[in-house]
């Protein structure tokens, strides 16, 4: 409902994907309802969800070429990057848009404008 609002406010079209299939992958402790799976709370192995920001991000670059865009946002952050998530990571951010500059014809790029801040600071 917050991500169509803010579409609708910002008059941009919002598209839902469904992604069920992911769930497949969840680990067992994410199964559960009202479970806590924040990053601070659990290990990386707790709540990793295999490739997920990869899955996510390559069907950005896909949309985003579509729209002849030439950039996605990425919400990586220095927390979650320190907390042992390689998917935050700078390091990460930077092989992927290698990849994509063979993937996409417009060589859609990844930035990532907050991964230098914790979710404190971005709050």
């Amino acid at each position: 409902a917050a991500a169509t609002a803010i579409a609708a406010h910002y008059g941009i079209p919002y598209h839902r994907i469904e992604l069920a299939w992911l769930s497949a992958f969840l680990p067992t402790g994410m199964h559960a309802q009202g479970s806590s799976h924040a990053s601070g709370a659990l290990g990386v192995d707790a709540v990793w969800v295999p490739n997920h920001n990869g899955v996510m991000l390559n069907m950005a670059a896909a949309w985003a070429e579509a729209q002849s865009a030439k950039y996605v946002l990425f919400g990586a952050n220095q927390e979650e990057a320190a907390a042992g998530f390689p998917d935050n990571t700078a390091a990460y951010r930077e092989a992927l848009n290698k990849a994509l500059a063979f993937s996409t014809q417009n060589a859609v790029q990844v930035e990532a404008p907050l991964e230098h801040l914790n979710k404190d600071e971005i709050v």
